[in-house]
């Protein structure tokens, strides 16, 4: 039996992972792993993929699994997205309400921006919302 070449997937080697998997591989650096998921396919033919990286093989686990639950629920924003970002895009949304109750979001998004416009949306906290709404009312 002649060896297989690298990356061949031969009989003597584990097979591929299918599409959506997830893999683990460490880093060039000492004590650094990465982690990616493939969700899809980018128009120019290349995968489409979110990475994590951590300390531990654990840590990037568990980062995995969060990224999992956020793309079943249909999450799936970039890291630094905020939450000014997100009420800015939210009221672009609008386009079929009336214009008093459009206005009322408008000076309401302005005070939540002044409170919590700079918080990545993804580090948001409950504590924040309460403390942000509590402010409000």
């Amino acid at each position: 039996m002649t060896p297989s070449r690298r990356g061949s997937y031969g009989r003597d080697q584990a097979p591929r992972p299918g599409r959506g998997f997830d893999l683990l591989r460490p880093e060039p650096r000492p004590l650094d792993r990465t982690g990616t998921i493939t969700v899809g396919w980018k128009p120019d033919g290349r995968r489409d993929r979110i990475t994590v990286r951590g300390k531990t093989k654990t840590e990037v686990k568990d980062k995995l699994r969060a990224k999992h639950t956020e793309l079943a629920a249909g999450i799936r924003t970039p890291a630094n997205y905020t939450v000014e970002q997100c009420l800015k895009d939210w009221l672009g949304t609008l386009n079929t309400q009336a214009e008093s109750t459009v206005t009322g979001y408008r000076i309401t998004v302005r005070h939540l921006i002044e409170l919590t416009g700079n918080v990545k949306l993804a580090e948001l906290k409950v504590r924040e919302v309460d403390f942000a709404l509590g402010t409000l009312a």
